[in-house]
């Protein structure tokens, strides 16, 4: 037969048997031990395999078979197989990719915090956060810094920018194969003592598109596979068997992913993944006692912590360290800390203007390639499942939120604040925009699981607060703080007296539940 379908972590492929190869040797195939690999007819869904012959000859076929086996629904199975079509197939496997892309698109912000099992008052917080004026306005000095380098850059190297506008042009294919060539050229060079020049032709591609740093990054990975570097550290002997699978797949989705995320109109979602990746890899290292690594003096010359792993660590801390009062009570010493993290910050980007343009493309290759594709899958699945039980059920979010025509980011009216629920919290935000003309600016958020009693019991419990001049039953003549301090204890009292999800959540949420 020509046609099989290969399950990879759980989403189906339909090969020709001219393409197979690319994804696997047959060699390295086991229909035994790699179940989540295994092929499969698509036509009666039957274990199939892969027959490559030395005069050239390639199929799939099933595996021997007893004559029982054989029976009416199997027998003319491989001649109907055969009947499919190359554009068939193709249109198949495009389905499925918009599909998975639009999974993507509309639950990224869920998925990532599925992979990271963060629950919904954490994923909320680093929503609001990563939308705090003093996040945004580090967003912006990159940017300028970024626009600022680029074009020293271009004026600076017209010719092998020239060069790389050539190469930009290559086919995904080539590309890749020209990013893999030269990564084992200058790691060669590395081996050999040889200085290696700024801009390398890769550091010129990745200016020209950044999104390019992502297949720069997996062919980078898959040279030293190829050469079994002690650099790659494998999560198990098992996990770099399988790892060509792997690599083929993340090739096909990565790039994908990458450029929807570099969309202009994914600007908020690109800002919020990099905040929220930075300051949890920061707070690990805090834990880990390796801050003072990152700190070292810069004319050090044993490269014991590389430039890029210090800009990480660096702009996590001036994003943990920017405006949270709670943030700032864990770190000793944490205003001069702020000063040190700036300075080096700054001074790192100037030195190396390669990072200035393409840091936050590296960091995004960086967490997209981080996590296997069994993880994203699987994300996706819980995401579905969870969103189909939340519909179900009265869980949702209480909020306060104030008026941001008068708020103004918090500097201005502060005696009026707004206190309800709502299932959806940014479609209530994009509700209130009716009312304002710069919406409302949600303070903060609690998840619980019946959303209509904690609302009942908080407004009750700050009765003598509300506002009677027929502003409706939600608004409270308190400020911010003491709104906060308020709902915040009241919640806590319901969380600890109802809990946390509805009974029936647990029985749908499955084995793989955190």
């Amino acid at each position: 037969m020509d046609t099989a379908s290969i399950w990879l972590y759980g989403k189906e492929k339909v090969f020709h048997k001219n393409e197979f190869e690319k994804i696997i040797n047959a060699s390295e195939f086991s229909l035994d031990k790699d179940f989540k690999y295994q092929l499969i007819c698509g036509t009666c869904s039957s274990p199939a395999t892969f027959v490559r012959h030395k005069d050239g000859r390639k199929y799939f076929r099933h595996p021997k078979r007893s004559t029982n086996a054989l029976k009416e629904r199997d027998k003319n199975c491989e001649k109907r197989s055969q009947n499919t079509s190359r554009k068939s197939i193709k249109t198949h496997n495009q389905i499925l990719e918009q599909t998975t892309l639009r999974d993507y698109s509309d639950n990224f912000k869920r998925i990532y915090a599925s992979i990271n099992n963060w629950n919904e008052d954490e994923l909320q917080s680093t929503i609001d956060d990563a939308k705090h004026i003093s996040v945004l306005k580090l967003f912006k000095y990159l940017e300028t810094l970024y626009d600022f380098q680029l074009s020293k850059l271009k004026e600076k190297f017209p010719d092998k920018f020239d060069e790389g506008y050539k190469l930009n042009q290559l086919s995904f294919k080539d590309k890749y194969h020209f990013y893999y060539k030269e990564h084992k050229g200058m790691n060669e060079a590395t081996q050999l003592n040889q200085r290696v020049d700024f801009p390398t032709k890769i550091a010129i591609l990745d200016l020209i598109k950044p999104q390019n740093c992502i297949i720069s990054r997996l062919a980078e990975i898959k040279y030293l596979y190829d050469i079994n570097s002690p650099r790659l550290n494998w999560r198990s002997d098992e996990y770099k068997k399988v790892y060509l699978i792997e690599h083929n797949q993340q090739l096909e989705e990565l790039p994908i992913l990458m450029n929807m995320l570099s969309h202009e109109k994914s600007e908020e979602m690109l800002q919020w993944l990099i905040y929220s990746y930075l300051t949890t890899w920061f707070q690990i290292k805090e834990k880990q006692k390796e801050n003072e690594a990152y700190l070292e003096d810069y004319e050090r010359t044993d490269n014991s912590v590389n430039e890029y792993t210090k800009l990480k660590y660096f702009l996590g801390g001036l994003f943990f360290l920017s405006y949270k009062k709670s943030n700032r009570d864990l770190i000793e010493n944490w205003e001069n800390k702020y000063k040190i993290f700036k300075k080096n910050f700054v001074e790192i980007l100037d030195q190396q203007p390669y990072y200035c343009v393409c840091f936050v493309p590296q960091v995004l290759s960086e967490i997209l390639s981080r996590h296997k594709l069994e993880q994203w899958y699987k994300a996706i699945e819980e995401v579905k499942l969870k969103k189909v039980e939340h519909e179900k059920t009265k869980s949702g979010f209480i909020y306060v939120a104030v008026n941001n025509d008068v708020y103004r980011d918090g500097n201005g009216f502060d005696d009026r604040t707004k206190i309800g629920e709502t299932k959806k919290i940014e479609k209530r935000k994009e509700d209130y925009k009716t009312y304002s003309a710069d919406g409302y600016l949600f303070m903060k958020t609690w998840f619980v699981k019946n959303r209509f009693k904690a609302e009942k019991i908080v407004k009750n419990e700050l009765k003598k607060f509300k506002k009677e001049d027929g502003a409706g039953e939600e608004w409270f003549v308190l400020s911010v703080e003491e709104t906060l301090l308020k709902v915040e204890k009241v919640i806590k009292k319901y969380v600890e007296k109802e809990g946390y999800f509805q009974d029936d959540y647990y029985k749908n949420a499955g084995k793989g539940f955190n």
